[in-house]
């Protein structure tokens, strides 16, 4: 895992937070990003205290714009993106009758949207050089439907596993067809020998 760039969406706490930790804990350069910005910069500089590779980002998941901010900032820097995990998200335990207009579209907003914005923004820069992984963090009630409440954030955690495996024809099958996942979206290409280590 040495070498590779990985973006955490969401890492203000819970997964997204022991997510990054991982990854550093593998030598992966990590690039937090959350709205919060001053959670996101304090788990940053307690990775940089132990001497790991990250980058600290304002990011609003649900604004295309804001993706904008965040990739060019990582290209410049890395020149690279190897992995992005969509983990940023929201909930409520709201059933179907109590929930609001507006509380359901900022939660398929956030939930859902974001991961087609996040797919679409890393997707070009993982397939001009042949490899990548996106894992999209969803939820057991997005494949069951839930149990009567929480029922815009189910409904959007079924639409992020719908988003998983409706991308990886169009993405991974511009490389690869035959390496496909209904979790995340994954792709290599052919080991290059001029890679160090000769890994890829």
């Amino acid at each position: 895992m040495e070498q590779r760039v990985a973006i955490i969406t969401g890492v203000a706490h819970g997964i997204g937070l022991a997510t990054c930790c991982r990854l550093a804990a593998e030598w992966v350069s990590v690039v937090l990003t959350d709205i919060a910005p001053d959670a996101c910069l304090n788990e940053a500089s307690k990775l940089s205290d132990q001497a790991f590779e990250c980058l600290s980002l304002l990011h609003d998941v649900a604004d295309e714009s804001s993706w904008s901010k965040v990739i060019d900032p990582v290209t410049e820097r890395y020149g690279q993106i190897d992995i992005l995990v969509n983990n940023a998200g929201i909930g409520t335990l709201l059933d179907i009758e109590q929930e609001s207009e507006a509380g359901w579209n900022e939660m398929l907003s956030v939930n859902s949207k974001s991961v087609w914005l996040g797919i679409k923004a890393v997707a070009p820069h993982m397939v001009a050089r042949r490899q990548g992984a996106i894992a999209n963090v969803s939820s057991i009630f997005g494949a069951v439907g839930g149990f009567g409440q929480s029922a815009a954030y189910h409904a959007s955690k079924g639409a992020v596993t719908a988003i998983t495996r409706n991308a990886v024809s169009p993405v991974c099958g511009r490389q690869h067809p035959h390496q496909r996942s209904q979790s995340g979206v994954h792709f290599r290409g052919p080991r290059r020998e001029n890679h160090p280590r000769g890994r890829q």
